[in-house]
């Protein structure tokens, strides 16, 4: 598209011509919004910052964000590259989410296989209005392409997601498809509450001795009991020393959102989705755990993950008749959207279009 000879300094504004260590990034952002996305590294969202506040909800994770070249590996691990190379930030997971497996003759690592994949992109949309940058980019071991346009508009603290999925195969495709938002501080406090229409959890089936619940949990939420027996409120978040670890996935969802809100400072971030498309939430808690890897007693961040499946691993969904399919040919598309919020310390709802109720 022709461009303005000038860079813009008002409205809404796109470039693709920033870099960070040597990796491409894509910038969007408006009066009230700066959202960062890597685009040579799975156009992972670095940055999602509500201007107003000064806050960035995204985790930054010791190792920081690195490119995989000029760091390989010691050694190869079963588990794939993922730990090695997580900066935090907001991933995004197709066509397998969870533990490594190998289905239908491909080993899959962890979250394999488009996190790591370089994207193409092209600023489609360049007006004071409204921005939008185009990305896609073509799976390795398996025959998708998943495309997705990232969008926002004049004077809302709104990313817009637009995405599709198709199986360029000649053959039937099985996938797990999820969204890994990984949220830490300053944001992230034990003054922080999740609210998601959500009716059951279910528990990690591995046990945790750091988890408060029992592994293979099937149970109430938020209205939780715990490994003893106790009664324990699910949104309520709890502080970095907590030393507790949870995996969980909550379930039976009324409607596709979720908000998480700091109720001392009155800022939150909240997403919604159709809930057709993205059914369950992962949920994902690391209060500074003081064992070994990967995390050496220095994470404290939370994953809140709209997903296809609540069965984590594409073998496991698969046999559980928890995976989705795409014929050859067939795409699949849809909305998800993030809104950054001041003000509120309670949340009712969230809309398709980044409207948050108090």
């Amino acid at each position: 598209m022709i461009r303005s000879p000038h860079d813009r300094h008002y409205g809404c504004r796109v470039s693709d011509e920033y870099s960070y260590r040597g990796l491409r990034l894509a910038v969007l952002e408006n009066e009230v919004l700066r959202v960062v996305a890597v685009l040579d590294k799975g156009t992972d969202i670095v940055e999602f910052r509500h201007k107003p506040t000064d806050t960035d909800f995204l985790w930054r994770s010791p190792t920081g964000l690195r490119p995989p070249s000029p760091y390989p590996p010691s050694v190869g691990t079963p588990r794939g590259m993922f730990m090695d190379h997580l900066e935090g930030g907001w991933a995004e997971l197709f066509p397998h989410g969870g533990s490594p497996c190998e289905y239908r003759g491909v080993a899959f690592g962890l979250h394999d296989e488009v996190w790591h994949l370089p994207w193409e992109a092209e600023i489609v949309e360049d007006s004071p209005d409204r921005v939008a940058i185009k990305c896609w980019v073509h799976t390795v071991r398996t025959p998708f392409r998943l495309e997705k346009t990232l969008s926002v508009e004049r004077g809302k603290a709104v990313l817009f997601l637009d995405e599709t999925i198709t199986n360029l195969g000649g053959v039937p495709m099985e996938y797990m498809w999820g969204h890994h938002p990984m949220y830490g501080p300053p944001f992230l406090s034990e003054h922080c509450v999740l609210e998601t229409p959500a009716r059951r959890m279910l528990t990690d089936t591995v046990e945790d001795p750091d988890s408060r619940f029992v592994a293979g949990h099937d149970g109430p939420w938020p209205n939780c009991v715990d490994r003893s027996g106790n009664a324990v409120d699910g949104r309520p978040l709890l502080s970095g020393e907590a030393g507790v670890s949870d995996m969980m996935f909550l379930t039976e969802l009324d409607a596709g959102w979720y908000a998480l809100t700091n109720q001392a400072l009155q800022v939150g971030i909240a997403m919604a989705w159709d809930k057709d498309v993205f059914p369950h939430l992962w949920y994902y808690q690391q209060y500074g755990t003081k064992g070994g890897a990967p995390w050496w007693g220095d994470a404290h961040c939370v994953a809140i993950e709209p997903f296809t499946t609540k069965v984590p691993m594409l073998a496991e969904a698969a046999r559980a008749g928890e995976h989705r399919t795409l014929q050859p040919g067939e795409s699949l598309s849809t909305r998800l959207v993030a809104a950054a919020y001041s003000g509120l310390t309670a949340v009712s709802a969230v809309s398709r279009e980044g409207e948050v109720c108090g």
